[in-house]
């Protein structure tokens, strides 16, 4: 459960390893970060949730009919993959803060905070309940350190949400209690289309934001660039 679960979240560094190197060249143009963090988060998000929507019923498939044995773990595979991949266009913005306030100290924060998060949840929940515990211990590490990060590019101004970035916002943690919670497989299709639907009637994805993307895209991810420029408005 745990490696059909991390397929998602290595496509997702892939992209991640491109955001930093753009946030440093737009910094030294002396571009807005905010713009900058704000076409990163949106985009981050989209792909993102995407991914988690179909990522769930394809590796319960997946599991179910290649791993039989392994079916009673979908429980926890939901969850590390809710851990690992959904909190993704928030870590992004990590990026940012290293880029235009070159301060690292807040991670060395966080990576207590994390640690501390991990122990004791760990400590708490697996000798109880197993697997599924740890599964917990990671999502509850996941909103740590989600709303850790959101505050501080908050505060240092690196982030400055409008009302599409509040919609994202929203939707991010119902899409993960959706997933978890209740996720008929009937309605993911229907929620699948539902998210595109928002995104491009919002116009959260704008053209130039594409365009200006698509320099930035390695050769493997050029499909990233058509998905995105169909989504946007």
């Amino acid at each position: 459960s745990a490696l059909v679960a991390s397929v998602p979240s290595m496509f997702l560094s892939s992209l991640s390893n491109v955001i930093l190197p753009t946030a440093s060249f737009y910094k030294a143009l002396g571009k807005d970060e905010r713009r900058m963090s704000s076409i990163s988060f949106r985009v981050t998000s989209l792909l993102t949730l995407l991914i988690i929507m179909l990522s769930v019923p394809l590796g319960e498939i997946i599991i179910t009919h290649f791993f039989p044995d392994y079916a009673s773990g979908i429980p926890a595979f939901t969850l590390l993959l809710m851990a690992s991949v959904l909190p993704f266009p928030i870590s992004s913005l990590t990026n940012f803060i290293v880029a235009f306030k070159r301060d690292l100290r807040p991670f060395l924060v966080l990576t207590v905070l994390n640690a501390s998060t991990v122990l004791i949840t760990s400590f708490l929940l697996i000798p109880r309940i197993g697997i599924i515990g740890g599964a917990i211990s990671q999502v509850i590490v996941a909103i740590v350190s989600s709303l850790f990060t959101v505050f501080y590019a908050l505060r240092t101004k690196v982030f400055f949400p409008t009302f599409k970035e509040y919609v994202i916002l929203s939707i991010i943690p119902l899409v993960g209690v959706y997933e978890v919670f209740i996720d008929p497989r009937w309605l993911d299709l229907i929620l699948f289309l539902t998210l595109i639907l928002i995104f491009k009637f919002l116009g959260i994805i704008e053209r130039d934001y594409v365009e200006l993307i698509k320099g930035f895209l390695p050769q493997k991810l050029a499909f990233v660039y058509k998905v995105l420029r169909v989504l946007s408005k």
